[in-house]
């Protein structure tokens, strides 16, 4: 179902149809696509075991998150989350990704952002937000983004 390349180190599992994360992923997967899928959920420890670099989950019906379901990808660099069906995020989702450089959250349903949501994110370069409802942000949402390039917040 899923294409390996690259000695195991890329998997692409883009529309497949999937409704959940497979099993079958190589231990060693440093880029995983699940971009284009049926998933409307990621139960608690689906990460435990997979640990890639860049996570791509794009195009997805994800509703919500549990909370800690990222807590292990600390090795993570590039989280792309857009065009799902979140309406809200937990708050610490993505404290202990400390060594994220790029976080597109683009949802046409989320309202709000966490309060402190951002503050862990200490190499950040670019943030996407755009397409979303927000109306305001929580107070110095962006402060400690230091190494902030790129900032999308458009069509808000």
């Amino acid at each position: 179902s899923c294409s390996v390349f690259y000695g195991f180190q890329r998997t692409n599992c883009e529309a497949k149809g999937l409704s959940s994360v497979p099993s079958e992923i190589p231990d060693n997967t440093q880029w995983l696509n699940l971009n284009s899928n049926r998933m409307e959920s990621l139960p608690e420890g689906v990460f435990d075991r997979v640990v890639p670099h860049s996570l791509a989950l794009y195009d997805n019906q994800l509703s919500a998150l549990p909370a800690g379901v990222f807590d292990r990808l600390i090795n993570l660099k590039e989280l792309y989350f857009s065009n799902n069906q979140l309406t809200s995020l937990p708050a610490g989702c993505f404290d202990k990704l400390t060594k994220l450089m790029t976080l597109h959250l683009s949802s046409k349903q989320l309202t709000d952002l966490p309060e402190g949501g951002f503050d862990r994110l200490v190499n950040l370069q670019h943030l996407g937000l755009c397409c979303m409802k927000l109306t305001e942000l929580p107070s110095g949402a962006f402060d400690k983004l230091t190494r902030l390039k790129q900032l999308g917040l458009d069509q808000n």
